[in-house]
């Protein structure tokens, strides 16, 4: 069994009784990446590498919510002294820019999200876009009076 981004496309042949699921894209777009939001990706079979790909130094801090777009590995890591975002190379795990602190997130991760050439990063004052390719922060904005809670 294969779960998708929302987005993705089906057909069912129905004198066959199988299925076919196309993925709409093999980003990591969104938190927790399926439609169901639980994080739960199953396949029919996976095989790892023997030893890991590459390895990345994040220094001080807690990695929370990794999002995969664009050619690169997007992560906010928590510290006592706030989260910061950063982006690495998807291919090598080398540093392409940051980290860069996010505005509104005292303590702790702060959550994000990729779209259009973008990264969006919550938390308790609002929403900041950066450049996806730079690390600049292309906007921002309060949220009012919100809860963010998740699943």
């Amino acid at each position: 069994m294969r779960r998708y981004a929302a987005g993705g496309t089906s057909t069912v042949a129905s004198s066959t009784k199988t299925i076919s699921i196309v993925a709409p894209s093999i980003d990591a777009t969104a938190y927790q990446i399926d439609p169901a939001h639980d994080g739960a990706v199953a396949f029919a079979s996976v095989s790892f590498p023997s030893s890991p790909t590459w390895r990345a130094s994040l220094g001080g801090g807690t990695p929370s919510n990794i999002v995969i777009a664009a050619g690169k590995v997007f992560l906010t890591t928590g510290t006592a002294g706030g989260s910061q975002l950063r982006a690495l190379d998807q291919g090598a795990g080398a540093r392409a820019w940051g980290p860069k602190a996010i505005a509104g997130v005292p303590a702790g991760s702060g959550d994000a999200a990729y779209d259009n050439g973008r990264v969006f990063v919550s938390g308790s004052n609002g929403v900041s876009a950066y450049d996806a390719g730079t690390g600049a922060v292309a906007a921002a904005g309060a949220l009012g009076s919100i809860v963010i809670t998740y699943p």
